[in-house]
């Protein structure tokens, strides 16, 4: 076995803990409201997953208020059904790993249930809840590794948060295969050896 295959088994065994260790799953959450901006409580609200079919349901609380917390990446469609009100629909909505998706208000209009409000294609939604930094690197982003010169250390730099320590070479990069990586979104200090 070569030393370069050997390696990169070696970092792939290293970063399949460090994967492990991250939250992929993300939360959608909002407010149901009427057409004058009053809360409305006990509204069925679901959201289905657009890739599989999936649907959770829950009701709004007392203060109009929903989440769905744990819902794998995804694109969803979220639906509000309550009986003197029209059926609100809004789809394409893409939840990113550890995303947290808050839609505000949505607003239902008067009418039966049996008519529909559809909102589609919503501009991605600015996070207001939480300052976390969260990444993802795509299958396509690893595949193409070896064809640009990258190793993955250099592939975890991309991702917002993370800081290199250790020797850095002439434009601030960490150098070497062993090069050290630190502290990730500020919360880890142990420095690891890939």
């Amino acid at each position: 076995m070569s030393k370069s295959v050997l390696l990169s088994l070696v970092a792939l065994a290293a970063l399949g803990g460090f994967a492990r260790a991250q939250t992929t799953t993300g939360v959608i959450s909002g407010t149901v409201v009427d057409p004058s901006g009053n809360l409305v409580p006990a509204a069925k609200v679901s959201v289905t997953n657009e890739a599989t079919g999936d649907i959770r349901s829950t009701q709004s609380t007392s203060a109009g208020d929903f989440i769905f917390p744990s819902l794998l990446p995804a694109t969803y469609t979220v639906r509000v059904e309550m009986p003197g009100f029209q059926t609100f629909r809004s789809t394409g909505n893409v939840l990113t790993p550890n995303g947290r998706l808050a839609l505000g208000d949505l607003r239902l209009a008067l009418g039966t249930v049996g008519e529909t409000v559809e909102v589609a294609g919503q501009a991605a939604q600015v996070e207001t809840q939480s300052s976390e930094n969260s990444g993802l690197l795509t299958r396509d982003q690893f595949s193409m590794v070896p064809t640009k010169g990258r190793d993955l250390t250099n592939m975890l730099r991309l991702l917002p948060g993370v800081q290199m320590t250790g020797d850095q070479d002439a434009l601030g990069g960490a150098t070497g295969f062993g090069a050290t990586m630190g502290a990730v979104s500020g919360t880890r200090s142990a420095d690891q050896n890939l």
